[in-house]
C-alpha cells in the first residue's frame, strides 16, 4: 500500500477559493454573452415580426402575430427582472 502523499496535487485553500471564483467569473461571462444573444435575437424577431405584419397577406396571421407576442413578452419580462434585481441591490447595500 502506497500512503505517500502527492503534494503536488494538492490545492491550499487559498488556490481553492482562487480558482473557484475564476470558474464562477467565467460563467458569469459565458451568461453575459448568452443573454445577450438572447437579446439580439428577440430584437431582431420583434423588427421582423412586425415588418412582416405589415405585409397585407400576413395581417392576420396568428403564427406571425403570435410569435411578436411571444418575443415581446419576453423583452417585457428580462426588463421586469433587470429592474427587480436593480432595487433589490439598492434595498440591500
Amino acid at each position: 500500500m502506497n500512503n505517500k502523499i502527492k503534494w503536488k496535487n494538492i490545492e491550499t485553500s487559498e488556490e481553492k477559493e482562487l480558482n473557484y471564483i475564476r470558474r464562477m467569473e467565467q460563467k458569469q461571462i459565458e451568461d453575459s454573452l448568452i443573454l445577450k444573444r438572447v437579446e439580439d435575437w428577440l430584437a431582431q424577431e420583434v423588427a421582423d415580426s412586425e415588418t412582416s405584419l405589415e405585409c397585407e397577406d400576413l395581417e392576420d396571421d396568428p403564427i406571425h402575430e403570435g410569435r411578436l407576442e411571444l418575443a415581446e413578452g419576453i423583452q417585457k419580462l428580462i426588463n421586469t427582472w433587470r429592474k427587480e434585481f436593480k432595487k433589490y441591490m439598492i434595498e440591500h447595500r
